[in-house]
């Protein structure tokens, strides 16, 4: 037996929970090893000083508490596992940009004049939408009688028909 197995073994001779085998052979050890013997003394006398503690009786509920601590880490630990996954972390960059601007836009001193240029923009983008369905009403109502032979001639394009693979 070398040291390193011996001072593993050492704690479970202490307390005299080895096999009758693997003490005999700590033993042995012990003999011709002044190393392990001096760490066999002291873990005695470490031993010796703890026996002389007070037992300390737990809460039952503190000792809840404590078997809950590995449930809790546990659905932490599964939370950042899934907020870590490769596949995730391109939404966590969007959120990230997301946010910045947010707060960019939030704390910015001319928040009013922002407000007024999206403001702006926005009404001009639904004017352009507007005036373009007057414009597709307007060419629908143009057509008048035609309306029904444009369909009809729209659906003889190639590009309007779909794929022949299909109806076979």
């Amino acid at each position: 037996m070398n040291c390193h197995e011996c001072e593993e073994l050492l704690s479970l001779y202490i307390e005299n929970g080895l096999a009758p085998e693997e003490r005999q052979e700590v033993e042995n050890h012990l003999m011709e090893c002044p190393g392990c013997r001096s760490l066999f003394a002291s873990l005695k006398e470490v031993t010796k000083v703890f026996h002389g503690f007070p037992e300390f009786e737990m809460n039952p509920h503190t000792l809840v508490r404590l078997h809950n601590i590995d449930k809790k880490k546990r659905k932490i630990q599964a939370i950042s596992e899934f907020l870590l996954r490769p596949a995730f972390q391109p939404v966590l960059a969007v959120a990230t940009v997301f946010f910045i601007l947010l707060s960019f836009y939030t704390f910015h001193p001319k928040k009013p004049e922002i407000n007024m240029a999206i403001e702006k923009h926005f009404h001009k983008g639904y004017s352009t939408i507007e005036r373009f369905f007057t414009h597709v009403e307007s060419f629908g109502d143009s057509l008048n009688g035609y309306k029904e032979n444009f369909l009809d001639s729209l659906k003889t394009i190639p590009v309007f028909q779909g794929s022949k693979d299909n109806n076979s």
